[in-house]
């Protein structure tokens, strides 16, 4: 039988799902610290207020667990079971934060050798002491080793495999997944070859039963398991652009730029196919072979593991942001994806170029803001040549200081095509990295610090900075299969609505056609 389109493998860490947090081992440990322990304690105080704040619009993206009946025991478990087998997880979150206390009373100027002998236990081998250059002391974690280290987390690795049947699925990340009968949870690890095998039956036939065996699936999963199979073929990919480039917005971030030798997927995050009111591009339009995925930057709706790892048998190379790394808020990108089992990763710095096939390149470009001002270097944009036109794909990157694009455009030159991030309105630094956070920010620096894309005023400096012919909106989180991970008001009243509209007018009196977009759009380049 085939794999149904809207058929689902979501990755989990112990019953949790998988976002890029939960990668590494030191912000993984934090998470489980200062998320998971202390939302399963609250719900056992008061599930009921959980299940009623779960439902409100105005509170969703809190830490709230969604079950709309009790799961009370089941939580209870989950809890004590998190407390077994996370124990030393739970240690390395208190050695990080007693570390970083250590270093706040002593770390002061002077040499930071005494303090080796005062490394906690749990962190000992695995992290360098260093000052920056204005003696400010911090903590270098040894980030490949920790990875391999007894906190690397093989053994909880888990999958949740089930339908997906439509758009509105509640907010993710404060809700662990519970086994039931309508889905089959397996521990299986997350680079296993063997998912390969059954992502590619979207396309080829398997045997069912053989592929539950070897995924080590029992009898009592049998039913949710064969739910996920069907003998309807696919409908047929579509094929690439003879000449020229074709350009395909599959909603948020994830744009497929496609010439005849060539596929380039960015940030992919991709609905399933199920019936549904708003037209979309789905899996079965994407190429049988991605060539390249690149990612922009590690936020959720950015780097979305569940999607990675529906892809990785396709992909020929995932390129990525050169991260300082070994930082808590700039954790590695290329050691995320290898961690997924991806073995082709390419790290960029900005104006680093990858030859293309047929001619061109795919070059990293600079990334201002978006991340609360946090020193964090693992974020770019990229900009594609290919069959002589000229796209750029810039996330959520704001136009802070336009000299920029002035430097950037004189060494690329004018844009066919430009997309651009323009939820300007963003979250408090709290919500993305609080869990990060050794001392709490007051409210005030917190509501200035966020995390944002381009408002007008910065969109119109950067395509005056940057000449474009066609500008699109896009990364603007509106799409229904995205609010689970992002939690936006879909009313369409927000900020970034009437900031963007007030950026396409200027673009109109400029002759650059221009949309925001949603749902789907496709653009074809002819060659130039």
């Amino acid at each position: 039988m085939y794999l149904r389109p809207n058929a689902v493998a979501r990755p989990l860490l112990n019953h949790w799902i998988l976002w890029d947090m939960l990668l590494p081992p030191p912000q993984a440990a934090l998470v489980i610290s200062r998320n998971h322990v202390p939302i399963m304690e609250s719900y056992l105080r008061a599930p009921q207020q959980h299940a009623e704040a779960a439902r409100t619009p105005a509170l969703m993206g809190g830490p709230w667990i969604n079950y709309p009946t009790p799961r009370v025991e089941e939580i209870r478990e989950l809890l004590a079971h998190t407390r077994k087998v996370q124990g030393e997880m739970l240690a390395l979150a208190g050695a990080i934060s007693a570390l970083d206390d250590l270093l706040r009373r002593q770390g002061r100027g002077e040499s930071l050798e005494p303090l080796y002998s005062q490394v906690p236990n749990a962190l000992r081998g695995y992290v360098e002491l260093v000052y920056d250059l204005d003696h400010h002391s911090g903590i270098r974690f040894l980030e490949g080793m920790l990875y391999r280290s007894r906190y690397g987390s093989g053994a909880l690795q888990q999958f949740s495999f089930d339908l997906v049947e439509n758009d509105w699925l509640p907010y993710e990340r404060s809700t662990p997944v519970l086994d039931d009968g309508h889905r089959a949870l397996v521990s299986l690890p997350w680079r296993d070859a063997r998912l390969d095998a059954l992502f590619a039956a979207e396309h080829t036939r398997v045997d069912v039963r053989e592929m539950q065996e070897r995924l080590g699936l029992d009898g009592a999963r049998t039913a949710a398991w064969g739910r996920l199979f069907t003998n309807t073929p696919p409908r047929p990919r579509r094929a690439p652009p003879t000449e020229g480039l074709r350009v395909r917005y599959f909603g948020h971030a994830c744009v497929l730029v496609e010439s005849a030798e060539t596929s380039i997927l960015t940030d992919p995050f991709i609905s399933y196919e199920y019936p549904n009111e708003l037209p979309r591009y789905t899996f079965d339009d994407l190429p049988e072979r991605i060539d390249f995925i690149v990612i922009t930057h590690g936020h959720s709706d950015h780097i979305r593991p569940e999607v990675l790892l529906r892809l990785r048998h396709r992909t020929g190379t995932v390129v990525v942001p050169r991260c300082a790394g070994r930082r808590l808020q700039d954790p590695s990108l290329k050691l995320m994806l290898q961690e997924m089992g991806f073995t082709n990763v390419v790290e960029l710095h900005e104006f680093e170029s990858i030859p293309l096939a047929g001619g061109g390149a795919l070059t990293a470009l600079p990334f201002l803001g978006e991340h609360s001002d946090l020193d964090i270097q693992g974020k770019s944009g990229y900009h594609v040549r290919m069959q002589g036109r000229s796209v750029a794909c810039l996330a959520d990157a704001c136009s802070l200081d336009p000299t920029l694009y002035k430097h950037v455009g004189a060494e690329l030159g004018p844009l066919d095509l430009l997309f651009l991030g323009m939820e300007c309105e963003g979250s408090p630094m709290s919500w993305g990295y609080g869990h990060l956070l050794m001392r709490k920010l007051d409210r005030k620096a917190d509501q200035s610090r966020r995390d944002r894309g381009s408002n007008a005023a910065e969109a119109k400096s950067l395509v005056e900075a940057w000449p474009t012919s066609q500008a699109y909106v896009y990364a603007m989180g509106q799409e229904p299969w995205l609010n689970h991970v992002l939690a936006i008001d879909q009313s369409g009243g927000h900020l970034g609505i009437s900031e963007s509209d007030a950026f396409l007018a200027h673009c109109r009196t400029r002759g650059v056609t221009g949309e925001r977009l949603y749902g789907s759009k496709e653009i074809v380049l002819p060659p130039h």
